[in-house]
């Protein structure tokens, strides 16, 4: 009974719903260049996933791990706050640690694989090892970029452009300009994300020393910045979209996001109602995440 009791808790801080923004973001990218016309390879599909998804996952592990103390402050909730295993069971924190590092292995391994198998793939293998670099050092001493000011910035990179640039290379095989241009609202997007992520735990981080950015300027602050993000992003589809009647559509997409966003900067004034208005806000991107790959998905459906 204890060790079912273990292993459920093990799962529990593995926040496996998270892993579907990710796999939405690569999917985006792998879908990009065959709505351009290349070739979608499932192979190539798979394998490149395989190796995104454990890097992706070992991040939970790692977080939880090196957060454990600081964990104690906060309330986990759905979105933010890890899973809280570790403060109730510290007993789980070797196991957790282990668990990161295994999956870090598991993920270069299959970018190895990817670019033994596959010809100038060795690009592909130095965005996942640039990936589990910043998952790892996120929350990992000597770095620990949450606690450095450079957190925000280490996710934004990780959400547009680690997770759907592999998707990318995975069915390109290179970078190009077009990808260049179209990551930037999804950059956006990534600070859109963590500050959303951030806001409940600003006084926990606080008491931590997490110098994150809602701890340093306050949840109004980070609402209103989360405003910006997603008009930047909309505002840069819609820069697009003369371009393309493609565009175009994810523009109009794109206001679902920013809808939430304005909804947050109009209460950000207000004492109450955060924490709500800032899932609803990480509920927008998934679904925008979710519209887009589905427009690219019957774009290249014959």
């Amino acid at each position: 009974m204890m060790e079912t009791e273990n292993l459920r808790e093990i799962i529990r801080i593995g926040r496996f719903r998270f892993l579907i923004a990710g796999f939405l973001l690569f999917v985006m990218g792998s879908l990009l260049p065959v709505y351009g016309g290349a070739t979608f390879s499932l192979n190539r599909f798979l394998l490149g996933y395989l190796a995104v998804g454990t890097g992706h996952l070992s991040i939970h592990y790692s977080n939880e791990y090196f957060d454990r103390d600081s964990d104690r402050f906060g309330t986990p909730l759905s979105f933010s706050g890890g899973s809280g295993v570790l403060v109730c069971h510290p007993e789980l924190a070797e196991t957790a640690h282990r668990l990161a590092i295994l999956l870090i292995t598991l993920s270069l391994g299959a970018g190895l694989v990817y670019a033994t198998l596959y010809p100038n793939s060795l690009s592909v293998f130095a965005l996942i090892l640039a990936g589990n670099l910043l998952g790892w050092y996120y929350s990992a001493p000597p770095l620990r970029f949450v606690e450095r000011g450079w957190g925000e910035m280490s996710t934004a990179l990780a959400i547009g452009w680690i997770l759907p640039g592999m998707g990318y290379l995975v069915t390109a095989g290179t970078f190009d300009p077009f990808f260049a241009v179209f990551s930037v609202p999804i950059f956006c997007y990534g600070w859109y994300f963590i500050l959303n992520v951030e806001i409940p735990d600003e006084g926990a981080d606080r008491r931590a020393g997490k110098m994150t950015l809602i701890a340093k300027r306050g949840r109004t602050f980070g609402l209103q910045v989360i405003f910006i993000s997603a008009l930047a992003a909309t505002l840069w589809y819609m820069g697009l979209s003369s371009f393309s009647e493609g565009i175009l559509f994810i523009a109009v997409l794109s206001l679902i996001p920013l809808a939430s966003a304005v909804r947050g900067y109009m209460k950000s004034g207000e004492t109450d109602g955060r924490f709500p208005l800032v899932q609803e806000n990480i509920m927008a991107l998934v679904i925008f995440c979710f519209l887009v790959d589905g427009f690219l998905l019957a774009g290249v459906i014959p």
